[in-house]
């Protein structure tokens, strides 16, 4: 926002139950910008959370094997 790719916010209180994109869109003043800025953060936290995601589902798979040996 500081550089300007992104106008800043417009004072205006968006509800916490907009969906994402369009409260970036309308927090900003109805531009573009602030819903193109959401889909990136999204993308990001996406690819943080990927590697914890695929940990969690190998342990879940080897449990579901090996309980699937014990029945």
């Amino acid at each position: 926002m500081a550089s300007g790719i992104v106008p800043p916010p417009a004072g205006i209180i968006v509800p916490w139950t907009t969906p994402p994109i369009l409260s970036g869109f309308l927090a900003t003043g109805n531009a573009w910008q602030g819903a193109v800025l959401q889909i990136f953060n999204i993308f990001i936290v996406g690819l943080i959370w990927w590697p914890f995601l695929k940990v969690l589902d190998k342990n879940y798979y080897e449990t579901e094997i090996k309980d699937q040996k014990t029945a």
